[in-house]
């Protein structure tokens, strides 16, 4: 397989609901290798773009995100929320699909997806690092 990975340094800009380029990246490798994206974007509002970033990104809400977040009312969480490892598993070895990666791959490779997958910009793994990975050099 082979992956090509570009991103760029982003500076936070206090915006709970802002992609960056960072996590655009963690999204297309997530959709690189299930065909659906990571988060649920048809008909998305920021409030539950923003939820399920909360049930999905498994480090905390920067402290300067939280007012937002409660002003947000995080009250509607999908009725069927997932983990990443969880989403990226039901995704990837859906009944339809003939997949050539082995369940301990996809557990690397969601362990990867959510290094990149962080609120905090400066505490999410650049591409490089992710690319160094001995995951990507296995026969």
């Amino acid at each position: 397989m082979i992956v090509c990975i570009c991103q760029t340094q982003q500076n936070d800009t206090g915006n709970a609901g802002a992609y960056t380029t960072d996590s655009l990246t963690s999204n297309q490798l997530f959709e690189l290798l299930t065909k659906q994206p990571l988060f649920d974007s048809i008909m998305a509002t920021p409030k539950s773009l923003v939820n399920q970033m909360l049930e999905t990104i498994t480090d905390e809400l920067p402290e300067r995100w939280q007012e937002q977040s409660r002003a947000m009312e995080k009250d509607h969480l999908s009725e069927e929320s997932h983990s990443l490892q969880e989403w990226l598993e039901k995704c990837y070895f859906d009944k339809d699909r003939n997949g050539d990666l082995s369940r301990e791959d996809i557990i690397k490779v969601g362990a990867l997806i959510q290094r990149m997958l962080r609120f905090e910009s400066s505490a999410r793994a650049w591409a490089r690092e992710i690319l160094q990975d001995p995951w990507f050099n296995e026969d």
